[in-house]
C-alpha cells in the first residue's frame, strides 16, 4: 500500500512539474505575442504619421483598411491565445 502511495505521489509531482513547464512556456509565448502587438501598433502609428506628412489630401482614406487589418490580426491572436488557454485548462483538469 505504501509503495502505491509513493508511486502516485511521484506521478503527481511529475505532472505538476510538466504543468509548471507548460504554464511557463505559455506565459513566454503570451509575452512574445504582446511584444508583437506593441510593435504592430508602433508600425501602424509610424505609417499613419508618415502618410499624414506626405499626403496633402485626406490621409484618413488609407487608415480604415489598415486599421481593420490590424484589428483582425489582434483578434486572431486573441482567438489563438484563448484556444491555448482552454487546452492548458483541460490539461490541468486532467491532472487532478
Amino acid at each position: 500500500m505504501l509503495i502505491v502511495i509513493k508511486i502516485n505521489l511521484c506521478l503527481l509531482l511529475m505532472k505538476e512539474k510538466e504543468y509548471k513547464e507548460a504554464l511557463e512556456a505559455f506565459n513566454e509565448k503570451n509575452k512574445e505575442k504582446n511584444q508583437l502587438i506593441d510593435k504592430l501598433m508602433e508600425v501602424k502609428f509610424l505609417f499613419f504619421f508618415t502618410l499624414s506628412i506626405q499626403c496633402s489630401h485626406n490621409p484618413y482614406e488609407f487608415i480604415t483598411p489598415l486599421t481593420l487589418m490590424c484589428e483582425q490580426l489582434v483578434a486572431e491572436s486573441e482567438r489563438l491565445r484563448m484556444k491555448k488557454l482552454e487546452e492548458l485548462s483541460k490539461t490541468i483538469d486532467s491532472l487532478h
